[in-house]
Formats: C-alpha cells, sequence, structure tokens
C-alpha cells in the first residue's frame, strides 16, 4: 500500500466518523421529540384513581424508557442516559448539537458537555458550553472530561463543601460479571477514601512481588 492510499484510507475512516457524529445529533433531536410527544400524551390522559398509581408524566417517561430501552437493545440506565442527554442538547446546549450536527465533535464529547452542564443552573450553561466547547474538536475525551470538569468546578454556584456532602450521600458499590470466572467492582467514593483504598492495594501488590509475585502493580 502507498502511502497516498494510506492517507486516503485515513480520510476515509475520519469522513466516516463525522456522519456518525452527525447521525448521532439527529437521533438526539428524534428522541428529544419522543420525549415531547410522550408528554403531550401525558396530559392528554385520564389520571388514574389508584392512589398507587405512578403519575401520567412517571408513566409516560418511564414507557418512553423502556420503548427506547427496547428499539435500541440496550438497558433501561442507557436509554435514561440517552434521553437526558438529548433534551440537554436540544434545549440547552444547542452549540453543542450544532456541532455534532456537523461532525467536528463526537458524540462521546457531547456527552460529556451534556454530563457537566447538567448538574449547573440552567442560566449558567449557555457560559459553560461557551468555555468548554472549543476546547472538545481538538482534545481527546478523557482530556476533554478533564478540562471541562474544571470549568464545571469553577462556574458551580454552590460551595465545595455543600456538594461534596450531597455527593457523598449518593456513593455506590456495584459488580458485574466479567468472563473466564472474573468480575468488576466498582465503588464511586469520597476521592479520599477511594485514594486511600489504592493505596493499600499498591502497598500489598509492591510487597507480593517482593515476595516473588511475577505479576506487574499496574
Amino acid at each position: 500500500m502507498t502511502a497516498d492510499a494510506l492517507g486516503v484510507a485515513v480520510d476515509e475512516v475520519a469522513a466516516i466518523d463525522r456522519q456518525v457524529a452527525m447521525l448521532h445529533a439527529a437521533r438526539a433531536r428524534k428522541v428529544d421529540e419522543a420525549r415531547r410527544l410522550s408528554e403531550v400524551a401525558a396530559q392528554a390522559a385520564v389520571p388514574s384513581t389508584d392512589a398507587h398509581a405512578w403519575s401520567t408524566g412517571e408513566a409516560a417517561r418511564r414507557m418512553l424508557t423502556a420503548e427506547i430501552a427496547c428499539a435500541l437493545t440496550i438497558t433501561e440506565n442507557a436509554a435514561q442516559f440517552l434521553i437526558h442527554d438529548s433534551r440537554l442538547l436540544v434545549a440547552d446546549l444547542p452549540a453543542t448539537l450544532a456541532a455534532l450536527s456537523v461532525g467536528s465533535i463526537s458524540w462521546r464529547h457531547a456527552h460529556v458537555v451534556a454530563d457537566h452542564a447538567s448538574s449547573l443552573p440552567v442560566d449558567a450553561r449557555a457560559e459553560f458550553e461557551a468555555r468548554v466547547l472549543p476546547h472538545a474538536a481538538t482534545h481527546t475525551v478523557t482530556r476533554f472530561n478533564t478540562y471541562a470538569r474544571k470549568q464545571r468546578e469553577r462556574m458551580h454556584p454552590e460551595s465545595i463543601d455543600d456538594r461534596h456532602e450531597s455527593a457523598v450521600s449518593k456513593r455506590s458499590v456495584s459488580i458485574a460479571p466479567a468472563a473466564d470466572g472474573m468480575a468488576w467492582l466498582t465503588a464511586h467514593l469520597p476521592a479520599e477514601s477511594a485514594h486511600a483504598i489504592f493505596d493499600r492495594l499498591t502497598d500489598a501488590a509492591e510487597h507480593a512481588r517482593r515476595e516473588g509475585d511475577p505479576r506487574t502493580v499496574e
């Protein structure tokens, strides 16, 4: 393969990736359209007289989540994130949606903007978007997420102590099966606790290596 042919192939990969981003933007608009239609239908529905029944709005939200999850063969949790991100992009982050629509950023970059913007007051989201979006097209998702997180921290109206207290109340631990008799253990913890656990594990791994364990610490 010549250098020219390789360059053409890489350019075509990039072009396809831009098309994927454009389709993600179109999907976001359609998902949000479906959300709005489900809310209109819920408002027209006759309220249930059962005291234990969901409200019409909650019933519509759950039904939409289930229908999208089934249509896309994804979990309901993933469907909820898709609905949430799509609503934010359409309603509060038009520049991000526009960038996605022309393929200049990826869906993962758009998700980062939506994820951090969602914890800010509605009237602060436009300024946040204006600050971070120019960096999306030139940074990897990981680096962009770090930058966006720092900007979000600076702009948040609540003190770090209040936000930390709220976040601690939502801490969690989950386990998911993996191949070959393995499993993933995931914990969302206060940073100081997470670092303490990591340090203890690193110390234990270093001790095991000194005792002859051939595995690396990483």
